[in-house]
């Protein structure tokens, strides 16, 4: 009898411990996804005026990107850009997301770090 209610509470949270999707992206927008065997699927290509320079993903498992400037929300799957925010100008090539819903990304050159709050727009 124990034995089955382990096996039912591990096919409960199974699911509950599935692990991230992990994406990559390269200098020319394609968006691909990294398979359990170290390979990878090629999924879109992101349609923006500027090459995306990194991409995060949102504890939600939404994918941002930046370009030049801009915040992207991007569907990977079609390669859909959606604008998001125009951050101060010049260039920023590095993005990541807190567990808290915040895009962090750096300026260069100024080396200021920049914070977006998804969830309140800021």
């Amino acid at each position: 009898m124990k034995k089955l209610i382990l096996c039912f509470i591990l096919l409960c949270i199974a699911p509950l411990l599935t692990a991230q999707t992990l994406y990559t992206i390269n200098d020319g927008s394609k968006i691909y996804r990294i398979n359990d065997d170290n390979t990878v699927t090629y999924l879109s290509t992101v349609s923006t005026q500027e090459l995306l320079g990194d991409i995060a993903i949102a504890p939600s498992g939404e994918m941002y990107g930046v370009a030049v400037d801009i915040l992207y929300r991007i569907n990977p799957v079609s390669g859909e850009a959606n604008y998001i925010t125009q951050l101060p100008s010049q260039a920023y090539n590095a993005l990541v997301c807190s567990s808290d819903y915040e895009l962090y990304t750096i300026g260069m050159p100024d080396e200021n770090l920049y914070k977006y709050n998804l969830l309140t727009n800021d």
